[in-house]
């Protein structure tokens, strides 16, 4: 299966989702499905849910010979009128090396303003259709941490690799050393803090989501950003902020 990213300046009248959250069922209403094709087009990830602007990721049960056909009857014209943009992505279907120190684009994002931290792609969203990625993480943040905070709709784990850390997950704490995994549900608060000069660890967010993006925004930080700026940079990532950084007990 091909899957296909559209970008639709339209507002969301025309689209009917059966769920609110990033995956689920949907239909175009008035004239262009009416009879509800629920088994041919299904939401990957809704981009936004507030803007004119609407990215859907959809599959399309097609070959890659019928997809332009498959498009334009699916489509009327006064609709794709109204298309800005098409990109045609594919699962990476072939293995590959990131050699030690080094990132997946050759990219080494810095967290500046939230830690000092350097952030390198191993595994991008665009290898898994957004499904997984997977992080570097040098922390060169000694007593430092992201603040107190929720991913709502993404999975994470933590591998330690070098240093020590603590972690807290809810209202409990862990004590991480390296060797240790810990995993943190969606949905759930959660920060770490470094003990240690120096730490390294392996992230992974199912799915990718915007994790990517989020250090590409604070990778060109050139001031100290304030908690508000903090704040509404986790938000336009699909985090949000409850509470400070971790402090020691």
């Amino acid at each position: 299966m091909l899957k296909v990213t559209i970008h639709m300046v339209s507002s969301l009248d025309g689209i009917i989702a059966k769920r609110d959250n990033s995956v689920g069922w949907f239909w175009f209403k008035n004239k262009v499905s009416t009879n509800k094709k629920r088994k041919t087009y299904r939401i990957i990830k809704r981009e936004s849910s507030k803007s004119k602007i609407v990215h859907l990721k959809i599959w399309l049960k097609m070959n890659r010979r019928n997809l332009l056909f498959g498009l334009l009857t699916a489509f009327p014209l006064s609709l794709m009128a109204k298309i800005s943009k098409w990109n045609y992505t594919i699962r990476t279907d072939k293995g590959f090396k990131i050699n030690a120190g080094e990132a997946r684009f050759g990219k080494h994002y810095k967290m500046k303003g939230v830690t000092l931290n350097v952030l390198d792609i191993k595994i991008s969203g665009s290898d898994t259709e957004n499904d997984l990625s997977v992080f570097e993480q040098t922390g060169l943040t000694p007593y430092g941490g992201p603040p107190l905070h929720i991913h709502p709709f993404q999975d994470e784990w933590f591998y330690i690799v070098e240093g020590r850390y603590v972690f807290q997950v809810g209202d409990d704490r862990y004590d991480m050393k390296p060797g240790d995994t810990i995993f943190l549900p969606r949905n759930v608060q959660h920060a770490f803090l470094q003990l240690s000069d120096k730490g390294k660890m392996i992230v992974s967010y199912l799915p990718a989501g915007k994790m990517e993006a989020f250090f590409q925004v604070t990778d060109q930080w050139t001031s100290p950003p304030s908690k508000e700026e903090i704040a509404k940079v986790f938000e336009d990532h699909d985090m949000k902020v409850v509470g400070a950084p971790l402090k020691i007990e």
